[in-house]
């Protein structure tokens, strides 16, 4: 497990410019250097899956926020699903100021081929969150979700420090 900066930098270079056009992308890593007790791959793969959804959710238009924090907070309370124990945490946040999650499907967005998503060639198939719980469970990760409809979302990613 490298540094948690070097994988959200790594994985940000992999997302083609097009794909990001209009989209105005903010990211803020503090700690440089600082790894967590994770695999980088699946992170990685977890990182790409919440990004390339915030990044369809603006289509287009908006702000995309990638920060790691090495502040963490006591509590964990209100994850979906919690950190497993450690000392000491990394944040990885991502956030968009898309149209938000309505509560309805809130409660769904990581059961795997749930989508809403619908029409041709954008159809979503629906596995992109289920695969980054399924990911965070096997790794010990917590996520929390932030969202309200009209004022975008934000996943916050817990990763246990080495």
């Amino acid at each position: 497990a490298g540094p948690v900066a070097e994988v959200v930098r790594d994985t940000l270079n992999l997302l083609s410019k097009p794909f990001l056009a209009g989209i105005e992308v903010k990211l803020e890593l503090e700690g440089d250097a600082v790894a967590a007790a994770v695999s980088s791959a699946r992170l990685g793969q977890m990182l790409l899956n919440l990004v390339v959804n915030a990044a369809e959710a603006l289509a287009g238009k908006g702000r995309l926020r990638v920060a790691l924090e090495t502040a963490a907070r006591e509590n964990y309370d209100g994850c979906l699903l919690r950190p497993r124990p450690a000392a000491r945490y990394l944040e990885l946040l991502v956030e968009d100021s898309g149209p938000g999650i309505p509560r309805d499907v809130r409660e769904r967005i990581f059961e795997p081929f749930f989508t809403t998503k619908h029409t041709g060639a954008n159809r979503g198939t629906g596995l992109g969150l289920s695969v980054v719980y399924t990911l965070a469970q096997q790794e010990g990760i917590g996520i929390h979700l932030k969202s309200a409809p009209g004022r975008g979302t934000a996943f916050r990613l817990i990763l246990p420090r080495e």
